[in-house]
């Protein structure tokens, strides 16, 4: 802890002890005991650490110095209620006391503390173990472990099935790692000291389950959750526990409330049969479930706890929201590098639904690495009055909310339409969901959007930027095929670059190994002749690459349902104009051939233009 040198002798007391020969000395202050001197032996440096506590002088001084003593005085008062301590590790055969020394000759012993979460729903106080603390011989225990691959699908294809369902269900299963007991043998690297007093001696206790702050602790419980959907017979329910669960919480539905209720009823037996116990349940559709069951107030988070922008769902509205951390006054004096790239790498936008307005973060951070800033130097002010207008467009979010569905009512027809462009700057894609119900009522929904800063070593001219949009498009439509479980008539791809379509039309073999490679990409994802041509004008994928504040982005009509024609018949939709057909002569990147070679054109390398 680094303290003012005005208040630091008013601190520090008299009383002085010493630990020993080459080891540091305590010294008493108010603060309590303070540890200085030497801290190396045998001449051998080991890892230090060094903790930095820091309080602006600012108008909300007192509020923080109120803060710390709050925490200080924990120990003074109960941290468990009284519902909490009847859960309690031993308890629970979640640990056990090892009497005397531990005889194993492989063991090792966890740094652990506690976090106070006021906003968490369910466990206020959590224990953190940290196993990537490094013992001494400078190896962490996470160093010697496997993390194991995933498992589960990805957030992204979860929220997107999230958004097709008719009626959804949420949940998640109580103490998901404590539920998977570890190999005895193995037990003995998951020791920790404790006493309950500090004038008692110290214990040692065994972890029993998987520990949480372990490298493999998600692939040890995610797997354990799969296999014990594998061992479902009932296939529907089999696919949720192994689909639709992201680490331990699960988002799912389905198109009828029967069918939602079996769901429910079928899970959560299934899953008490491995000794998961599933909770905390929200829905769209409270009218089916036992009233002691289902939060009809409660908003589900679907972000995590470090994020400061966050996308939220109400059960009572189905509509997705974002939740803003505010900045405090004192954090807008000034910026540097290192705190902009904290803020933005804390918005939470897993679908990106709001990229026009995270991609001015993106861009701004690009300014500050071509300047080459220092982490910690206040940025100049022209960046800081930049930073101060995207903070506050970013506070308006709060104010957007989004139809959680993404389909009409009872939809017949469902086709995927997807926009790609690209600026000097950025370049982007978005994709639509277009239904048709039995009436022919047509709507037209964002699911989802990607949005990528331009590179700028070497520096690529539009043409190309336009290219890797198109390119974004092809694989952020594979995705998406690959997640929904609707069933999608068609697909198609729109782009305003006439150059790009000419080039999606052209044979590779003639082509620049850049462009040659990128197209061969998108023709492996996509269908050749779904490709069509926009007018720029029309094109939702522009908000993207020129960026939009939040004020804009809630009102913007083009972006949340696509271009106006989309809600027409096809018959209406835009042609491509005879005279912007290029030829390959008029083509950039296009490689010359000599005219004797009779061997070119079986270069050719074959695309996808099936249907």
């Amino acid at each position: 802890m680094l303290i003012g040198a005005d208040l630091f002798w008013q601190i520090v007391g008299n009383e002085q002890r010493c630990l020993g020969a080459n080891l540091p000395y305590l010294r008493s202050s108010q603060l309590g005991w303070l540890i200085s001197g030497p801290i190396f032996s045998n001449g051998e440096p080991r890892s230090i650490k060094c903790n930095f506590s820091r309080i602006d002088t600012s108008d909300n001084l007192n509020e923080k110095i109120s803060r710390f003593w709050e925490l200080e005085e924990l120990p003074k008062r109960p941290l468990l209620s009284s519902s909490e301590k009847e859960y309690e590790y031993v308890e629970l055969g979640h640990c056990s006391p090892v009497e005397g020394r531990p005889s194993h000759a492989r063991r090792h012993y966890l740094c652990h503390h506690a976090v106070l979460r006021t906003q968490s729903e369910s466990t206020k106080l959590r224990v953190v173990f940290d196993g990537s603390a490094p013992t001494s011989t400078g190896v962490s225990i996470n160093d010697i472990q496997h993390t194991g691959p995933k498992v589960q699908d990805s957030i992204f294809a979860i929220l997107l099935r999230f958004r097709t369902h008719k009626y959804v269900l949420a949940g998640d299963i109580n103490k998901f790692f404590r539920q998977v007991l570890v190999y005895e043998d193995d037990r003995q690297l998951q020791l920790i000291l404790w006493r309950e007093d500090e004038k008692k001696p110290l214990k040692t206790i065994r972890l029993n389950t998987v520990t949480y702050g372990f490298a493999s602790a998600s692939y040890l419980t995610t797997k354990c959750l799969w296999t014990l959907g594998e061992e479902c017979r009932d296939e529907t329910i089999k696919q949720i526990i192994q689909k639709d669960f992201y680490c331990d919480d699960m988002l799912t539905g389905s198109d009828t409330k029967a069918d939602l209720l079996h769901i429910l009823n079928a899970v959560t037996t299934h899953l008490k049969s491995g000794c998961f116990n599933l909770r905390k349940f929200k829905s769209n559709a409270p009218d089916i479930f036992p009233i002691s069951t289902v939060d009809l107030q409660g908003k589900l988070s679907l972000s995590d706890a470090s994020s400061a922008l966050g996308l939220g769902w109400s059960p009572q509205s189905d509509e997705l929201y974002f939740t803003i951390e505010a900045p405090t006054s004192g954090s807008l004096e000034k910026f540097t590098k290192r705190t902009i790239l904290s803020s933005t790498f804390s918005i939470y936008d897993p679908l990106g639904l709001l990229s026009p307005c995270t991609v001015q973060p993106k861009l701004l951070m690009q300014q500050l690495w071509r300047r080459g800033l220092d982490w910690d130097v206040p940025v100049p002010d022209d960046l800081q009055k930049e930073w101060k207008k995207i903070t506050a467009s970013l506070s308006s979010l709060a104010n957007i909310t989004i139809p959680r569905r993404a389909l009409s009512g009872d939809p017949v027809e469902i086709q995927l339409h997807s926009f790609c462009e690209a600026s000097m700057h950025a370049y982007g894609a978005c994709i639509y969901l277009r239904c048709k119900d039995k009436e022919g009522i047509i709507s037209v929904n964002l699911l989802c959007a990607k949005s990528r800063v331009a590179p700028t070593k070497p520096p690529l001219t539009i043409p190309k930027l336009e290219l890797l949009g198109a390119l974004l498009a092809a694989n952020l439509t594979k995705n998406v095929l690959e997640s929904l479980r609707c069933s999608i008539s068609s697909c198609t791809h729109w782009c305003d670059s006439n150059v790009v379509l000419a080039w999606l039309h052209s044979s590779p073999s003639k082509l620049k190994s850049f462009v040659a490679n990128k197209v061969v990409e998108i023709c492996e994802h996509t269908v050749l002749s779904a490709w069509r041509h926009v007018p720029g004008a029309a094109n939702p994928a522009d908000v993207i690459s020129r960026g939009a504040s939040a004020d804009q982005l809630a009102a913007h009509e083009l972006w949340w349902c696509g271009p106006p024609y989309l809600a027409a018949d096809d018959s209406q939709w835009p042609q491509a104009p005879s005279e912007t057909k290029k030829q390959d002569d008029d083509l950039p990147e296009i490689i010359v051939l000599p005219s004797t070679s009779s061997d070119c054109d079986d270069l050719s390398i074959p695309m996808n233009t099936s249907a």
